[in-house]
């Protein structure tokens, strides 16, 4: 995966009380979702920011439109 930015992180209980999600993104094509398990993360979910038609990404390379993409996904899986 290539890594164009700084690491950007949120974690959150907001779809199921007392299970925590974290969410990743390092500026490339998909948002990684993952959840704590022992002393772990297991990361088996992505939110995709690929366009394949246009060849670009979705959202800009900012804290703003990562959080956004999250907080669309968490209100679509509630």
């Amino acid at each position: 995966m290539q890594h164009d930015i700084a690491p950007m992180e949120y974690m959150t209980d907001e779809i199921t009380p007392g299970e925590v999600l974290i969410f990743r993104w390092s500026g490339g094509t998909r948002i990684e979702i993952g959840r704590p398990e022992g002393e772990e993360y297991v990361w088996d979910q992505c939110i995709g920011v690929y366009d394949h038609a246009t060849g670009e990404k979705t959202i800009p390379a900012t804290y703003e439109a990562f959080r956004a993409k999250v907080d669309e996904w968490i209100a679509d899986n509630r």
